[in-house]
């Protein structure tokens, strides 16, 4: 594991998407095995470690218009951060999360993309602070250029 990220430190824009996708799931998986065993066998084998190479990612691929599943991949880690928060009655972490996932939500939703119309229903099916809602919502719109194609 450590390979790999010393060579995408290295080599940034060589890499292939797929594979740093791979490595993410990889990554997670890890992870939550161990949350379930709660055996950490390495050091970088924690959320901050995640989200961080996540970050780095989407540095590189953040803007690119074939990169939905990473996006995908980030905020489905961030709800299950939130579920597993929420079954262990973590309220700090809970809500520290919930305000990174909604910050995800209006980064990704903060560029013009095919699939943005279906990233505005599934963020506003999960956001549930009304106010933070109509903050979103003014960026969308901005955004939002379908209605000018039609």
């Amino acid at each position: 594991m450590t390979i790999f990220y010393v060579n995408f430190k290295l080599f940034k824009l060589h890499l292939d998407l797929n594979i740093c996708r791979k490595y993410i799931k990889f990554y997670i998986q890890l992870y939550q095995e161990s949350l379930l065993t709660e055996n950490i066998k390495e050091d970088m084998l924690d959320i901050k470690s995640i989200r961080s190479t996540f970050e780095e990612f989407l540095d590189v691929w953040g803007l690119d218009f074939n990169n939905s599943k990473l996006w995908d991949l980030y905020i489905d880690f961030e709800k299950g951060n939130i579920a597993h928060f929420a079954k262990n009655s973590d309220e700090i972490n809970y809500c520290q999360t919930s305000n990174l996932l909604r910050s995800l939500y209006r980064r990704r939703l903060s560029f013009p993309r095919l699939d943005l119309d279906l990233v505005w229903k599934e963020y506003s099916k999960w956001e549930e602070d009304n106010s933070e809602l109509k903050k979103t919502q003014e960026k969308y719109k901005q955004v939002n250029f379908s209605d000018n194609y039609i």
